[in-house]
């Protein structure tokens, strides 16, 4: 398992992480980045207006809806 993922997965298990931790951690990798921004820009997050960007995003999805995607993309890999 790629290390990225290893850690995002120990920060999304804490309770104390805060998202911006979690954004400069994901910003160093652009797959889990663009997946994340991908579902968060999707018709079942943000309904209209700019798209947005990493940050707002994660607050967006929420800790539980990032946890599922991290988790599930070091299943497939």
């Amino acid at each position: 398992m790629p290390q990225i993922l290893v850690k995002l997965i120990e920060l999304c298990q804490r309770d104390d992480t805060g998202m911006d931790a979690l954004a400069r951690l994901i910003a160093n990798d652009a797959g889990i980045a663009s997946k994340i921004l991908t579902l968060a820009n999707s018709a079942a997050y943000h309904r209209a207006g700019p798209k947005v960007g990493l940050m707002q995003g994660l607050i967006n999805l929420g800790l539980d809806t990032i946890k599922t995607l991290v988790i599930s993309e070091s299943v497939f890999q």
